[in-house]
């Protein structure tokens, strides 16, 4: 048996737990593994996992036997009854994927100068019939605002969607000038790696018309395929990466709440000399001799340790 994504296997084993009169549990479920079992402890159990090769969750492990008696008092049902009422009020959620193209017209001719850019998969064994694949959305009016009006700095980040199918929401934004956040263009890719952080960030730097990426600064966090798309694409642009998402590297190995101010000040120096004296501020605040003039630099982001006295610029290009 194979399933298109994870949210439909489930759904498929909690249809048959209904169905069945089951109480069963989920003991793994993530991105690439998912097992289910029954609850009272028969031998029912499945096991389904995600082949790359084919893109599909595939059921490696399944026993059918059942020692366990139905059940009228399964908590699912509920569930069924609220998805059902979904479907009458919104529509199922496949089928909406099919009103894209009309949506992509709709906002062209709402949105003069907008870019919308839609990949499609074709379907195996039936040639008429694409899949949706990726989308990507940079709107005429707000391109057209950041080129006039904002400063050349483009924040990028990404996050999942919850919905039925999944997949990753990018999105770039710049900064007007009240230092405020202008979203101007976002795409729906499958999963965050190199190649759909390549593909946005070539579609973004065509519909800016950027020319001299010497001239830009682009933050993100530390993601490695997005790294490397920056890299091979905007080869002169600053790269630098949002704090927040440092800190919540640095806070897995440094706790408290001490530490995290006297990293927000670091970030914040402008002088060499203030940055010195926070590097010595974190160090000690982390245990460490107040005769030591050492600071490991790990903590604030880079990949060395050195004097405090010999910090240069090029170690903090690297945080």
């Amino acid at each position: 048996m194979e399933f298109k994504t994870h949210s439909q296997f489930r759904d498929a084993v909690k249809e048959y737990a209904i169905k069945h009169g089951k109480h069963i549990t989920f003991t793994k479920s993530d991105r690439e593994k998912v097992r289910a079992i029954c609850k009272t402890g028969c031998p029912w159990d499945i096991y389904a996992s995600y082949v790359h090769a084919d893109a599909v969750y595939r059921v490696k492990t399944y026993n059918s036997e059942r020692s366990c008696t139905r059940s009228f008092d399964v908590p699912w049902k509920a569930y069924r009854a609220r998805k059902k009422a979904l479907e009458v009020v919104q529509g199922k959620v496949a089928k909406q994927y099919g009103q894209l193209w009309g949506y992509m017209e709709e906002i062209k001719n709402s949105n003069p100068g907008t870019t919308i850019k839609i990949q499609v998969k074709p379907v195996a064994g039936f040639e008429a019939i694409a899949k949706f694949k990726r989308l990507y959305i940079c709107w005429g009016a707000l391109k057209r605002g950041f080129q006039m009006r904002c400063r050349p700095i483009i924040g990028l980040d990404d996050c999942h969607l919850k919905g039925p199918y999944g997949g990753i929401l990018l999105t770039a934004v710049g900064i007007d000038a009240n230092n405020q956040i202008y979203p101007f263009s976002y795409a729906v890719v499958e999963i965050e790696k190199y190649k759909t952080w390549h593909w946005f960030l070539e579609l973004l730097g065509t519909d800016l018309n950027i020319q001299n990426t010497r001239t830009y600064t682009l933050m993100s966090d530390k993601q490695k395929g997005l790294i490397e798309a920056v890299k091979n694409l905007y080869p002169n642009a600053e790269h630098r990466f949002c704090v927040r998402h440092l800190y919540n590297n640095f806070k897995q190995d440094v706790k408290g709440l001490v530490l995290k101010e006297i990293l927000w000040r670091l970030q914040g120096q402008a002088l060499f000399r203030a940055l010195q004296k926070q590097c010595s501020e974190l160090y000690k605040s982390n245990g460490g001799d107040e005769r030591d003039r050492y600071c490991n630099i790990q903590l604030v982001g880079t990949e060395a340790s050195c004097p405090l006295e010999q910090i240069t610029l090029q170690h903090l290009h690297k945080m």
